[in-house]
């Protein structure tokens, strides 16, 4: 069995030299075998965590308690997948415009973009627009007119797309609720993620080394500045949420910190 090793640090309180200058609530997890592999993107459902790695495989674990998981297998891939996602009693992954199961069994071919699942529903953004199909089965079931998409998130009633300069989100019919203006603080470098829970949404901003926070009506309520080098988000439980980064993963408040 290989576990993580955590180093709790609760709010306001410094664990170490690491977070003295942090009134940060969050946990940090150290995952030994990410010595073995290099992740580069990650996907969450419940107790399950999933890392697609630069080898084409993913890898799943299991929550045992908190900052604790246990390596359950190793899944590879062919071709070249560039996305993974939780999802149909276990996990997806994205090959350009396919959709392939975790038993690498072609579940959907659609559209190569940014791709986005919710249950049964697969959202693909490109230039083209938002396309929305379903999984099962695989089928073109309607669209979303919208500007070049740089990420996309789906829920079970929106669609939230970050277009240039703007966070858009729009109904499952189509219609636009609200557009909110990516400039001056708001500003992104890079559109790297998003994604959403009750809590709000979350764009992943790699090359500034920051995440955006939202509400869930998109409208812009301060960034969080990290000081590392993301690779990847995922929603977490309640105000939570899980960043991937080399050697590990943080756990954070998205409600506290800088």
């Amino acid at each position: 069995m290989r576990i993580a090793i955590c180093f709790f640090c609760a709010a306001l309180f410094g664990c170490g030299g690491e977070w003295e200058s942090a009134a940060v609530g969050k946990t940090s997890c150290e995952f030994r075998n990410f010595n073995e592999f290099k992740p580069i993107k990650m996907s969450v459902s419940g107790d399950n965590l999933y890392f697609l790695d630069n080898f084409s495989k993913v890898h799943s674990y299991k929550y045992l308690y908190e900052c604790y998981y246990d390596l359950q297998d190793t899944y590879p891939f062919d071709g070249f997948p560039s996305d993974v996602f939780a999802g149909g009693a276990g996990f997806y992954v994205q090959d350009r415009a396919q959709l392939r199961f975790m038993d690498d069994v072609l579940a959907c071919e659609a559209r190569d973009g940014v791709f986005a699942i919710n249950g049964n529903e697969l959202a693909v953004g490109s230039d083209m627009g938002i396309e929305i199909w379903s999984i099962k089965p695989c089928a073109k079931t309607g669209s979303v007119p919208s500007r070049k998409t740089l990420a996309l998130a789906a829920t079970g009633s929106e669609y939230y797309a970050v277009e240039e300069n703007a966070l858009v989100m729009y109904s499952k019919t189509g219609s636009t609720i609200n557009s909110e203006l990516l400039l001056g603080e708001k500003k992104i470098c890079s559109a790297d993620r998003i994604i959403a829970n009750n809590f709000g949404v979350y764009i992943l901003d790699k090359k500034c080394r920051k995440i955006g926070v939202f509400d869930n009506y998109a409208v812009w309520q301060r960034n969080m500045d990290l000081d590392f080098a993301p690779l990847d988000i995922a929603p977490a439980e309640h105000q939570y949420i899980f960043v991937l980064r080399a050697g590990g993963v943080e756990k954070m408040n998205v409600f506290i910190g800088k």
